[in-house]
């Protein structure tokens, strides 16, 4: 799965835009060793993750909302997490 992560990695961001349902689901477990570089990779995208994370952070799974903001919510622009 990290090489997988790296491959994608190189895509331009807007290739990655429609897969970003998928990839956050890989976010549902911070311990998963994919977790971290998705995230990386997700902070990379820019705004267009926002609506996805707040799908997460409006949901009932906690453990998901914890480390979404734990592994991603962190890595991105305050500009873009306080608008």
């Amino acid at each position: 799965d990290i090489a997988a992560v790296e491959e994608i990695a190189r895509e331009p961001a807007q290739i990655l835009v429609p897969e970003i349902p998928k990839l956050m689901v890989w976010l549902k477990d911070g311990n998963w060793p994919v977790a971290r570089p998705i995230a990386n990779l997700l902070a990379g995208v820019g705004e267009a993750v926002i609506p996805h994370v707040s799908v997460v952070l409006k949901g009932d799974d906690p453990v998901w909302k914890y480390w979404c903001i734990e592994r991603l919510v962190a890595r991105l622009p305050r500009s873009q997490v306080l608008a």
